[in-house]
């Protein structure tokens, strides 16, 4: 019985695969934004940091990372966009 409940609390295999494909391309689109365009993206969603947090982290004024998040996630919209429409 335990057994079973595990295997049903856990993704199944279709969705694992599904996860790992959408990571793939999500990868790939953030390897395609400028370094420092990635790298607040990553410290926002991944390490969940603040605004503030970041602009102290990176040596960015607060405008410059806000300018940067914007942009990337622009660039990652447009990727996606593109991605899943093929």
């Amino acid at each position: 019985m335990e057994e079973l409940e595990s295997r049903e609390s856990g993704p199944t295999p279709e969705t694992a695969a599904e996860l790992a494909w959408d990571r793939e391309i999500l990868d790939h689109a953030l390897g395609e934004l400028p370094t420092l365009h990635r790298m607040v993206v990553v410290l926002r969603h991944e390490e969940d940091l603040t605004y503030e947090q970041i602009a102290d982290v990176t040596d960015l004024p607060l405008g410059t990372v806000k300018t940067y998040l914007f942009r990337a996630r622009q660039k990652l919209r447009e990727s996606l966009r593109n991605e899943v429409g093929s």
